[in-house]
């Protein structure tokens, strides 16, 4: 199987990429394993021992999604915002180079991050408390980033957060068409956003991380017991509404069966309820999520091996988890 936006970096332009950036040359470069659209590695500096990571974006002519285009650059601007603006712990981004003179892609370098990534802790149940209520007030920090506008700024901001939401579906068929491709859950979506267009109104935006989840959070415990969550991964965020977090938290429960609110009530200036206008609104974006990632799989994956891809089945099984539920829960409230 072939993936078709993962840049293929040589040990010569991880060195070329260092060198630029003032860190000077590095060695035991070793790539990251997991993702399917930027390619990352690990290097350690010559000088000192440092441990860095560089990412790189997929190639100007790859064939990725319409709102993935300048991906990068958007998401180092919202490491920046983050980091001046919250109390979040996010890796340091170092360097960034948009000018694909060195090497012909978009990259950034960053901090490499100490700690156990979360999917992969041992935690007993006290911690396992922690971290909910470390991820809840995570979040809350997020949502303390606001933006006059909706939606994606690299495609341009919207004036209100429907209309952000139907152009941000609407990329998406488009996107499917140029695969030759349906796509029912987006076509669906666009309807249930006419019906319940007033459930929208008055929705604030703010910084919504939308892939806050287990694999891009890294967990450390002190010496006192003090836990800590790093987080990184910031490029599917957007502006807008900030049910849009709730989404992969409590996966298969409406916004009232959601644990993590109450705990993210501690924290937040703008509670959340758990009302039908919040549930509505869930929905809402988990048919969005939904139609990412169906329409995704068509330009990640390429070859008849992606059938047998553990990261292509997961996505499938789960965009269709979220279009079934996401639709049917819809389609009762619009009765």
């Amino acid at each position: 199987m072939k993936n078709t936006t993962k840049f293929i970096a040589t040990d010569a332009h991880i060195k070329l990429a260092f060198t630029r950036s003032g860190i000077g040359d590095v060695e035991q470069i070793k790539e990251l394993s997991g993702g399917w659209f930027n390619r990352i590695y690990s290097a350690c500096s010559c000088i000192d021992g440092k441990s860095y990571v560089i990412k790189f974006a997929p190639q100007k002519n790859a064939p990725v999604l319409t709102h993935e285009r300048n991906i990068m650059k958007s998401e180092v601007e919202c490491y920046s915002l983050v980091a001046n603006q919250t109390d979040i712990k996010i890796p340091q981004v170092i360097f960034s180079d948009f000018t694909n003179t060195i090497v012909p892609t978009d990259y950034f370098i960053m901090e490499f991050v100490d700690g156990v990534r979360l999917d992969k802790a041992k935690l007993s149940k006290a911690d396992r408390d922690s971290v909910d209520d470390k991820m809840a007030w995570i979040l809350s920090e997020f949502h303390k980033v606001k933006r006059d506008g909706y939606g994606y700024d690299r495609v341009g901001l919207k004036n209100d957060f429907k209309s952000a939401l139907t152009h941000m579906t609407s990329m998406l068929i488009k996107d499917c068409s140029a695969h030759n491709k349906s796509c029912r859950i987006g076509e669906k979506l666009l309807s249930y956003i006419e019906i319940f267009a007033s459930e929208l109104d008055d929705v604030p935006s703010v910084l919504v991380n939308f892939d806050l989840n287990s694999l891009n959070a890294f967990y450390n415990k002190n010496e006192k017991g003090e836990i800590d969550i790093a987080v990184i991964d910031l490029e599917r965020f957007y502006f807008g509404d900030p049910i849009g977090d709730f989404v992969i938290q409590n996966i298969s429960k409406p916004m009232k069966g959601k644990s993590i609110v109450s705990l993210y009530n501690k924290y937040a200036t703008d509670k959340i309820n758990c009302d039908k206008n919040a549930d509505i609104r869930l929905q809402l974006l988990c048919a969005y999520l939904s139609a990412i990632m169906y329409t995704e799989r068509f330009s990640r994956f390429v070859g008849i091996g992606k059938y047998f891809n553990p990261v292509y089945i997961m996505g499938t099984v789960a965009y269709k988890f979220l279009q079934i539920q996401s639709l049917s829960r819809l389609k009762k409230y619009a009765k």
